[in-house]
């Protein structure tokens, strides 16, 4: 997941005090420019597997805490998204299902043939563990300098709205 928050410059404390609604309308209108920008990117880094669901899931939002000010996360809500973003180290063997469903749709194999390659697979990720494939990381380090300018232009984008 990229969790992503604003540390507010005075001149934008400034305008938040002054300005509210104008200043947080700006603030969240870039971090909703932002986080489309991550969806894409992250989901465009992740692997399809079986059923690009990991993929599909890929989303943003936007959310307003009492802690925190505003915060764009851009996460999925699977369970296997951490695995497949970090990797696994060796060890437990894990959930044989998906490989075989995995190997039944990429490779177009018969039920017996990838149950026996949805389990040879499960062994070896069980042995050797598996790599992960860095998507949030490498798009937000892809994107970073990007979204720091957009952030750098919410003053600008603040005294626009007000009219000035």
């Amino acid at each position: 997941m990229i969790e992503l928050g604003i540390d507010m410059p005075p001149e934008l404390r400034f305008m938040a005090a002054t300005w509210p609604r104008e200043t947080l309308a700006e603030i969240r209108s870039v971090l909703d420019l932002i986080g489309a920008r991550l969806e894409s990117e992250v989901a465009s880094r992740t692997p399809a597997g079986a059923t690009a669901a990991l993929r599909g899931s890929i989303a943003g939002s936007v959310s307003a805490t009492a802690s925190e000010g505003l915060v764009l996360r851009v996460g999925t809500p699977l369970e296997y998204g951490a695995p497949v973003e970090f990797g696994r180290a060796p060890g437990r063997m894990p959930p044989v299902a998906p490989l075989v469903l995995w190997a039944d749709r990429k490779l177009g194999l018969s039920r017996d043939e990838a149950e026996s390659v949805g389990f040879s697979i499960a062994l070896k990720i069980a042995r050797q563990g598996t790599e992960g494939a860095r998507m949030f990381r490498d798009a937000f380090e892809a994107n970073e300098e990007w979204a720091r300018a957009r952030l750098a232009e919410i003053p600008a984008g603040v005294l626009r709205r007000i009219g000035v």
